[in-house]
């Protein structure tokens, strides 16, 4: 349970409780498990119980993406507005640590998003749904390889 929460709480949320970190661990086992079982949707089957944990690990998934998005979204405007009250730039090393909303958050924002649909009849967008899907293979990809 170590390795796999440590991935998804420095990954997603903190603020979890002892009680919920459980259950995403549970889930998320539950889910690994299915990664390997043939692929009948009926019920009692490792299929159908990976799905349901899938469901319910992207349900919680993304109440904490939410939460961190507007926590940063808050942060990025504080910092901005102390930013033009004192103009004198504070010293940094390589800037600053994004966290992997921020990265996300990014993505969704980036100029290069912008430059893209100038150019082109289909849009780029990323919605939140797919945001999830992303962090919870950042969270695969992180246990599989510690």
């Amino acid at each position: 349970m170590g390795l796999l929460t440590a991935s998804y709480f420095s990954f997603v949320d903190r603020s979890q409780t002892e009680e919920d970190q459980k259950e995403i661990v549970d889930l998320y086992r539950t889910w690994m498990a299915g990664f390997g079982a043939v692929p009948l949707d009926l019920p009692g089957t490792s299929f159908r119980r990976a799905m349901e944990a899938r469901e319910k690990l992207m349900k919680h998934t993304k109440e904490a993406y939410l939460k961190s998005r507007t926590k940063v979204r808050v942060e990025r405007k504080a910092a901005k507005k102390a930013e033009e009250q004192s103009p004198a730039p504070s010293p940094s090393r390589g800037g600053p640590r994004r966290s992997l909303v921020e990265m996300a958050m990014h993505l969704q924002e980036s100029p290069a998003k912008a430059a893209y649909q100038k150019h082109s009849e289909v849009p780029l967008t990323v919605d939140d749904d797919e945001m999830v899907d992303n962090l919870l293979i950042f969270i695969v990809a992180s246990h599989e390889t510690g």
